[in-house]
This record gives C-alpha cells, sequence and structure tokens, in this order.
C-alpha cells in the first residue's frame, strides 16, 4: 500500500461490526460495508435472515467482506434452522477424534450454506475452574494435549468443510472465575502455569489455524498491569516473535465491559492494533470508530504503521480464502435449502448425541421405574426445558408426573445449569442448593440429568447422567439412557 491516502481508505478494513438479526438495522450496517468495513460478525438470525444479509451488505460493499458467527455448537446455536451439535465437552466426553471432526465437517458446510465463511471456533480454553461462568461446556475438557488433539481434528473438519477456524480465547480464560461481558477478569493462574498448560493448545495448534482470538484478561506476568491481553504487547510478542504464527490475530468483542468499562472506543482500537491485532471485532459504535481511524491515521505514524499490517494481512487472506464473486441470492437459497439441516446431518446429530453422555463418576447408578417425578431447575426465564427429554421418556414407557413433596416415586431432576453470556452465573445458589438437596435425599431414588454443566453434578447427593448440551439430540440421547435403552460409553473429561 503505497501513500497515505491508500491507508485513510483502507484502515476502516480492521473494523468488523456485529450484527444481532431482530435488533439491528440492516440498512445502517449497508452504509458500513459501503464505508469499507471488511467484514461483519452474525449472531442469532433465521436462515433466510442471515443469507439475505450477506448477500445485500457484499452488494453494498462492491467487494469480498468476511462474514464471521460464533457457530460453536454448529451453526444451530445462533440459527435454528440448522443442527444441532454436540458441545465441545459432549466430544470430549466421548473421546472420539472422528466425533470432533465431523462435528467441525457438519458446522462448516452449514455455515457455508448460508455464505458464512468463518467459524469463530474452536474454543480451545481449559475447563480447570468449575466456577468459571462463561467456559465450561464450551471447552473440550481439563487435560490440555487432550484439548489439543480434539480441537485439532474439529479443526480439520472445518477446513475439509471450507471454513476459516480461529482459536480462543488467547491465552486461555479458563482459570479466571468471571465473564469478561460484565467485567474484567484476572487469571489465577500465574505465568509459569498458563505456559505450561493454558497456553499449550494454542501453541500446538496455532501452525494449523487461520485465527487468533485474544481474551479480553488480565495475565500477571504476560501482560501488562491493569491492561488485558487483548491490548498488550504480549500478543504479538507471544504469538508474531515467539511462535512465528501468520494468520489473523482478532480482538473478542470490543463491545464488552471488560474493555468498555475501562477503556474509550478508539484508545482501545489503538492499544489493540498495537499490541499485533487485525481485526476490531463487534465495537459499539463501529461508525464512529472507523471515522476516528481515518482521521487520526493521517496524523499518527504509528497508527499507520500498524494498520497498514494489518490491512495487507487481511487482504492477503481474503484473497485467498474468499470467493471473488459477490454471493448471489438465489445461488445461496438454493444451498441453505439442500443443506442447513439435512435428514444426513440430523441423524448424525442423534448417533453423536448417544456417545457424549457421562455418568457421575463414582456413585450408584440410578434405580429408575416405571413412573417417575420430575423436577426441573436452571432453566432460562423460569420456562421449562426439557419438553424432548420427557417427551422421549413418555415415548419409551415411563410415566411422569410433576414433583411435589411427600411423593413416594424417583425422582428426576433436570439440570439446565449452562454458560450464558452476561449472566455471571454457573452454580446453583445457597437457597436453590439446599432445596434441590432435601427434594433429592427424600426420594426413594433419585437422579439428576446435567444439560449443561458437569460441575452440578458434585453438588447434588446420588447418581448422575451428563449429556453436556440442552438440545434436542442430547435430551432424546439422556432419555434413552434413563430408560436403559442405551449404553453409556463416555468418561467424564473433568474432575468432579
Amino acid at each position: 500500500m503505497g501513500g497515505s491516502s491508500g491507508i485513510d481508505r483502507a484502515i476502516s478494513r480492521v473494523v468488523f461490526p456485529g450484527i444481532v438479526f431482530g435488533r439491528d438495522d440492516l440498512a445502517r450496517h449497508a452504509r458500513l460495508a459501503r464505508s469499507g468495513a471488511g467484514g461483519f460478525c452474525l449472531y442469532r438470525g433465521s436462515s433466510r435472515q442471515i443469507i439475505g444479509a450477506v448477500a445485500s451488505l457484499s452488494k453494498a460493499a462492491g467487494r469480498p467482506l468476511f462474514f464471521c458467527a460464533d457457530y460453536e455448537e454448529g451453526v444451530w446455536s445462533h440459527c435454528p434452522d440448522a443442527t444441532p451439535l454436540p458441545s465441545n465437552m459432549g466430544i470430549a466426553a466421548s473421546g472420539s477424534e472422528s466425533l470432533a471432526y465431523l462435528k467441525g465437517l457438519l458446522t462448516a458446510r452449514e455455515a457455508r450454506a448460508l455464505g458464512v465463511s468463518w467459524v469463530l471456533a474452536p474454543v480451545v480454553d481449559l475447563a480447570s475452574r468449575s466456577d468459571n461462568p462463561i467456559i465450561n461446556t464450551r471447552s473440550f475438557g481439563a487435560d490440555p494435549r487432550s484439548v489439543t488433539r480434539l480441537a485439532g481434528a474439529y479443526m480439520r473438519g472445518l477446513r475439509r468443510g471450507g471454513a476459516m477456524s480461529c482459536l480462543k480465547h488467547f491465552p486461555g480464560h479458563g482459570s479466571a472465575a468471571s465473564d469478561s461481558h460484565l467485567v474484567l477478569p484476572r487469571l489465577r493462574a500465574s505465568a509459569r502455569e498458563l505456559r505450561r498448560r493454558d497456553l499449550m493448545p494454542f501453541k500446538l495448534l496455532s501452525p494449523h489455524a487461520d485465527a487468533v482470538m485474544a481474551a479480553h484478561v488480565l495475565a500477571s506476568g504476560l501482560s501488562q498491569p491493569k491492561t488485558p491481553v487483548s491490548l498488550s504487547p504480549a500478543l504479538g510478542d507471544i504469538l508474531r516473535d515467539q511462535w512465528g504464527f501468520k494468520g489473523l490475530i482478532l480482538t473478542d468483542a470490543i463491545n464488552m465491559k471488560a474493555v468498555s468499562g475501562h477503556f474509550g472506543e478508539f484508545d482501545a482500537a489503538r492499544r489493540a492494533l498495537a499490541a499485533g491485532a487485525d481485526v476490531l471485532l463487534v465495537p459499539k459504535d463501529p461508525g464512529a470508530l472507523m471515522s476516528r481511524l481515518v482521521a487520526e491515521v493521517r496524523w499518527d505514524p504509528a497508527l499507520a504503521t500498524y494498520s497498514r499490517r494489518a490491512v495487507r494481512l487481511l487482504n492477503a487472506v481474503a484473497r485467498r480464502r474468499l470467493a471473488s464473486k459477490t454471493p448471489n441470492l438465489e445461488a445461496l437459497e438454493k444451498t441453505r435449502e439442500t443443506i442447513l439441516g439435512r435428514r444426513s446431518h440430523r441423524l448424525e446429530a442423534d448417533r453423536m448425541a448417544r456417545l457424549c453422555l457421562a455418568w457421575k463418576p463414582r456413585a450408584p447408578r440410578p434405580k429408575i421405574g416405571r413412573e417417575i417425578a420430575y423436577l426441573e431447575s436452571g432453566a432460562s426465564g423460569g420456562e421449562p426445558e426439557g419438553e424432548a427429554f420427557l417427551g422421549a421418556l413418555r415415548s419409551l414407557g415411563i410415566r411422569i408426573v410433576p414433583w411435589r413433596r411427600g411423593l413416594r416415586l424417583p425422582v428426576v431432576l433436570g439440570s439446565f445449569m449452562r454458560p450464558r453470556a452476561r449472566s455471571g452465573l454457573i452454580h446453583y445458589g445457597r437457597d436453590s442448593l439446599f432445596f434441590l438437596r432435601k427434594a433429592l435425599s427424600e426420594a426413594s431414588s433419585s437422579l439428576v440429568v446435567s444439560f449443561g454443566s458437569p460441575f452440578v453434578l458434585a453438588s447434588l447427593p446420588g447418581a448422575g447422567l451428563c449429556a453436556f448440551s440442552a438440545h434436542a439430540p442430547s435430551q432424546r440421547a439422556a432419555a434413552e439412557a434413563v430408560a436403559g435403552k442405551i449404553n453409556v460409553s463416555g468418561k467424564m473429561p473433568v474432575p468432579l
């Protein structure tokens, strides 16, 4: 890129606005595309909404755009028309590289069918703390070698399916006790421990990754005091200088409180670019940030240097990995109809779910008869979530009555405690825990079935089964296991 006028125009490429379907105005994002945004991060949305946005924004830009999304449990995790796939921790329970590969392959195929070429996965944070409210089942487990093995297989599946990958959240978010959507977390592990454990998957997998996402976390001994790794020189020092990483480096969303609560948006953006980032993901006000970057780069030689480096790499990756033609709405409609949620994918999802179950270790196997009392806790918004589980139990001949005190029946507790951004919760509160323990201890026999965090099994008495996911295939598989129709072959991938 030659003179300052070139970088003036191109610096906006480093900004990737977020689009939340059902909330955001696409006309505004079309203006951002015309103004030079390099890509967009997509949240939620029906398949028709997503392909419509991909086609219209690409047309507005008049050039290839990156479309990325957090499709960690498959495209279904945002788009209900797609195939529900197991969580990473469910894959870890199976121990199967072939399932990890298949998850990556199906995710890539369904993402590409929508025009999304960049899957912001895999998560390679270690599930090293039971009280971490945001990693948990998103992780492949607590052992760094197992995480590396399974995440590597997942990445091979993504690549075979034609999608870009992204390791996250560097240098590892697993030893934090808080959610960076809400606060700026501090990693509890020492720098030595991070290098020995948390950094291992990133180091071993980075030669094969298209990108690495930087976490908004404080890491003693790695980052500057009061500065998250995402804005610290440690980012480029480790990834570029020490490891020779050649792919893209992007920040986690910079509208998260871990950054926005401590830094102005332009200051955070400049620090991230100086640290080595190539993509500024999901700013709160992308239009204002793009305008400020364009204005400041003319007078700030260092910013021009950082931006020139980032834009050069973005353009190189775009030439290599993005289609040269603007996505056609009609063509996307055809792939959406033939690939998204197809029957063969759903049959594979059912098979995978059966292999991604694990019993609570060192606990008795449940004694469940033909009639049970069902109790549910931890569902979002207080609404029952176990309908697929209950429906499958009924179809297998088990009669279900709502739990109430004094019933002399086996009790099955459906637990839906799982990581949710901005909730800050992953464990039951003291009052809830007291109530649940009492209800289970008074039953003739009891079973806790977790459709999320495995760690809740350690805090509740009796038998336990973990499905690691709340989607319908996992609920149906859990019902088959409870009814004794399938053998549970998985192993718990975290210590309880």
